[in-house]
């Protein structure tokens, strides 16, 4: 299906692309199509209505009027930029947003060095006991269940964490006090599941676990690339409890003691579960290699097509000008003026597509980051400024780099050919 639909893609792309010219040279009187002369199909240049306000000089009036004389020729131009833009910017923002999701995801919500979970509640002396070992630098007990939480007849399935108030192991993404925000009767959810939920801060929400049911009251947001999760305070549900008790212990340790406590780990009765912080980003790491390279395939195509359609745009330009530009060679305009005069209309054309490109390459980065979303996961589109800035320096200097050949070419016309009138 894929193979198929590319291949009908393509050839609708080129049939719409040459309906135009076909038509245009099917309609041609015989003997105008007969005429050598490339420069017959040129229109006259018109003064632009800006001319009267701007005090421009002569060479940047000319340059103007010759980006809109063949209005046609200049929007595929144009076209082809803005094109070029939104695959670029596309490209670099979605490697931006995972960049900044791996980071946020790894330095600024989960600090902790180790994880251990545990097949069964343990009790405050099993904390104890970590705590005193040789390269702990410090330990934070956590309860994680499965969960649901229900809301307008809908029903989300979760991953519940009852974290300590303030907790800097697990630290929560909240605008204003995460200890503030999980109180007694709190709630910290995502962006995404308020939205399933169709709730806000305040709202009431049941929390169905295999510890019963409970009504909570929505009291933040905190925002993560896991969507499906919710936090509740530790001492609010160890209240309910028994005994104080965790399945769940954060560490921190001394790199250098790093293997010692894992082995410790997995020798305690019911441990199920050690995971290392910095193995999971490396595997991480090592799976986005792909998604970067496919970005990268994806810009360079972006870089392929901008140069195929301006250096096809360009050389088009000249012929057709072959005569115009021979005639101002000869006039005693120097080789220098000319080439900045055709260099001039190509940054005339970018300058146009800036805006565009720019803006449409960000909702294409957005609606794409959209599709990459799911239920457990949230893509958040970000695109940095940097990101901005090379796109457009880039697209600047393919452009300018695609009008290299057509400079060369009217540098070494033969005037004296180039500039008989031939019929």
């Amino acid at each position: 299906d894929t193979l198929l639909t590319s291949l009908l893609a393509s050839l609708l792309t080129v049939i719409i692309g040459s309906v135009g010219p076909a038509r245009g040279a099917a309609a041609m009187p015989p003997a105008q199509a007969m005429r050598v002369d490339p420069a017959t199909v040129l229109a006259r240049g018109r003064r632009l209505f800006f001319e009267r306000w701007l005090p421009l000089s002569t060479w940047l009036r000319l340059a103007l009027r010759n980006v809109f004389r063949i209005r046609r020729r200049s929007f595929g131009t144009w076209l082809g930029i803005v094109f070029a833009f939104v695959l670029v910017v596309a490209s670099w923002g979605l490697i931006d947003s995972m960049d900044v999701l791996l980071y946020r995801m790894f330095n600024e919500v989960e600090r902790w060095d180790l994880q251990a979970a545990f097949a069964r509640p343990q009790m405050s002396a099993v904390l104890h006991t970590i705590r005193g070992w040789e390269g702990v630098r410090a330990a934070e007990p956590a309860i994680q269940v499965p969960a649901q939480l229900r809301a307008n007849g809908v029903e989300q399935d979760i991953l519940l964490t009852a974290l300590k108030p303030g907790s800097t192991m697990h630290v929560l993404q909240v605008k204003g006090n995460p200890a503030r925000e999980l109180r007694a009767g709190g709630l910290i959810t995502t962006p995404a599941m308020l939205k399933k939920l169709g709730v806000k801060v305040g709202d009431r929400v049941e929390v169905k676990t295999p510890l019963g049911t409970r009504a909570y009251t929505i009291s933040g947001v905190s925002d993560e690339p896991f969507a499906s999760v919710a936090y509740v305070s530790l001492d609010d549900v160890q209240k309910a409890l028994p005994a104080p008790a965790f399945n769940v212990v954060y560490l921190r340790v001394d790199p250098a003691h790093t293997d010692e406590v894992k082995k410790a780990l997995y020798a305690l009765p019911g441990v199920y579960s050690v995971q290392e912080k910095a193995g999971v980003e490396k595997d991480w790491r090592t799976l986005m290699a792909l998604y970067y390279a496919m970005m990268g395939i994806l810009m360079f195509f972006a870089v392929v097509m901008a140069v195929a359609v301006l250096f096809n745009t360009m050389t088009v330009n000249v012929l057709e000008r072959q005569r115009e530009l021979a005639t101002m060679r000869a006039l005693g305009t120097p080789n220098g003026r000319i080439a900045a005069l055709i260099l001039v209309e190509m940054f005339i054309l970018w300058l146009l597509a800036l805006v565009p490109g720019l803006l449409l390459g960000t909702w294409t980065t957005n609606e794409m980051a959209r599709t990459f979303s799911t239920d457990l996961f949230y893509f958040e589109a970000i695109i940095r400024e940097r990101s901005y800035a090379i796109t457009a320096l880039g697209i600047l200097i393919v452009s300018l780099l695609a009008s290299w050949p057509s400079i060369r070419h009217v540098n070494r016309l033969n005037l004296a050919e180039a500039t008989k009138m031939m019929t």
